[in-house]
């Protein structure tokens, strides 16, 4: 029945629409670039633009990292 076939998911004789990965992104890693990443870290710690953007800089990507450099600057690292 369906010999012909050569790509594509069937299901019952009719063609279905591949789904699409979306690429999710990695919530341990800072997009140090990205001014809303370093404006979240900002207000959600009270920690000055400034600071957190050459903190991400300076130690990389990895938001632990990042957290930890700034508990060492004696910022307040909490909840919400």
């Amino acid at each position: 029945m369906f010999g012909n076939v050569r790509k594509g998911i069937y299901f019952r004789g009719l063609k279905l629409k591949k789904m699409k990965k979306s690429i999710k992104q990695d919530p341990k890693l800072v997009a140090a670039k990205q001014k809303y990443e370093i404006s979240y870290i900002s207000k959600r710690f009270k920690i000055p633009v400034k600071i957190v953007r050459a903190v991400a800089k300076e130690i990389g990507r990895s938001r632990v990292k990042v957290y930890a450099r700034l508990r060492e600057l004696g910022f307040t690292l909490g909840k919400k």
